[in-house]
């Protein structure tokens, strides 16, 4: 038993864990496929809250090692074949149910384990065939001549990753003050020293806060295809062959008719507090495992993080984004009326904190102004430092840099693939890159 589970919440907190899974969520703005974007985010560049869940070294920068593991390039480029991902040529090794057509496409598997560098990434059925996807995108950019090798092939995924994350997902999730801030004017804000932010790490307000909104956001059905729904409950998988019925029509969740997320507020989807993974008979409580874990770390509670900021040189700059303190407890955000005497605004945790302020502030539209500050913050650094960034000091946050190092034929084919996204700002680039999947994918072996 670990040291987290151990610990006990107060009453305070244990009537809040209580409170966070009674009644309904209405929709927020954001379309529900995003959760698992933010979901993959999370897998590739924050360690598991329990060590022994995954053996890998996880980086703080977001390049994919969730996805094609940390070998050295040349290794991609010349030997793909030595790693235990890739075919020869350079595609990623996958399941297909029959060579043409196939109706089940899935890990490659041993006595049921996916073999795939990051094991959370097999957890659910949504996060699962989302990687999937974006390996058949790395195995397409290859069959079509976008790329020459595996190694080109990783850096473009990465970077259309990136440019998803980017000008889909953050714009999604951030208010529009913050998001322009960050990723259109390129400038940052935290004092990390203040914030307890140690260089090259993904601070502990990241992980055990302001990045778990995803929990609050996921729904309790999810549409897979047309006709075809799922309850949550029966999405948490792991080491288990996936089925017909898990595969996913991405446009039912990323186009312009997906459904949206639950709203951004503190009621959390009912199975979310009582998840159990495989053949496991322990469940796990979400929001009091999130709780536990921000007490463990000592976080500072929401008011008090606040105060931090607010006590920044450039505190003016904050306030002008919209960070204020949340007056009191709403009675929206709980099904019955709030125990004062048991919690008090000033007195919640950072995590329920932000889920509060983005009730308070967008009507759980999306995150609110601390909420986003603190995530473009960590998700902008984490781009601008990794290998193969669509940052530069130059240019910002720039499609365009999917481009650099293709030779003109290349580069041809791929802008014909990413044009109406750059034409037409409301076209998502999530949807662009669906539309480009729809061909038959490159060969891919058990």
């Amino acid at each position: 038993m670990s040291s987290t589970e151990q610990m006990k919440l107060s009453p305070a907190l244990t009537y809040l864990a209580e409170e966070m899974f009674k009644g309904e969520s209405g929709p927020s703005a954001v379309k529900a496929g995003y959760t698992y974007i933010g979901q993959m985010i999370s897998h590739d560049i924050v360690p598991p809250t329990t060590p022994s869940q995954n053996p890998r070294a996880i980086s703080s920068t977001l390049n994919l090692d969730s996805l094609y593991g940390d070998y050295a390039p040349r290794v991609y480029a010349e030997n793909p074949s030595s790693t235990p991902y890739f075919n020869e040529d350079g595609h990623f090794r996958l399941y297909k149910d029959k060579p043409v057509s196939p109706k089940v496409i899935d890990f490659i598997r041993q006595s049921g384990r996916a073999i795939i560098p990051e094991r959370r990434n097999d957890e659910n059925v949504i996060v699962a065939q989302l990687t999937v996807f974006w390996m058949q995108l790395h195995n397409k950019l290859l069959s079509d001549g976008i790329a020459t090798d595996a190694q080109q092939a990783r850096e473009l995924v990465i970077k259309l990753f990136q440019a998803v994350v980017v000008f889909d997902f953050m714009k999604s999730v951030l208010t529009d003050e913050v998001y322009g801030h960050y990723f259109v004017e390129n400038k940052t804000l935290l004092n990390r020293r203040l914030v307890r932010w140690e260089h090259e790490q993904i601070p502990d307000f990241f992980r055990f806060a302001s990045f778990r909104f995803g929990h609050s956001i996921a729904l309790r059905r999810y549409q897979l295809d047309i006709g075809v729904t799922q309850p949550l409950r029966k999405l948490f998988l792991i080491d288990q062959r996936r089925k017909e019925e898990h595969m996913i029509n991405w446009t039912v969740l990323f186009g312009p008719k997906a459904r949206k997320a639950a709203m951004f507020d503190t009621r959390i989807s009912a199975p979310m507090s009582a998840i159990s993974l495989g053949n496991d008979k322990l469940t796990f409580n979400i929001a009091q495992l999130n709780l536990l874990a921000g007490v463990k770390v000592g976080l500072p509670s929401g008011f008090d993080f606040v105060d931090i900021l607010l006590g920044q040189r450039n505190h003016s700059v904050i306030e002008g984004l919209g960070v204020k303190k949340v007056k009191r407890l709403s009675n929206s955000a709980y099904k019955g009326p709030v125990k004062s005497r048991l919690i008090k605004i000033e007195d919640v945790p950072l995590w329920p904190y932000l889920l509060h302020e983005a009730k308070d502030s967008e009507n759980g539209a999306k995150l609110g102004p601390l909420g986003s500050i603190l995530n473009a913050e960590v998700i902008s650094d984490a781009i601008k430092r990794s290998e193969y960034s669509l940052y530069s000091d130059k240019s910002g946050f720039d499609i365009n840099a999917v481009y650099v190092g293709l030779k003109k034929p290349q580069k041809t084919k791929l802008n014909k693939i990413l044009q109406s996204h750059q034409k037409a700002t409301s076209t998502w680039l999530m949807e662009t890159l669906i539309d480009y999947l729809k061909t038959n994918i490159g060969t891919s072996d058990e």
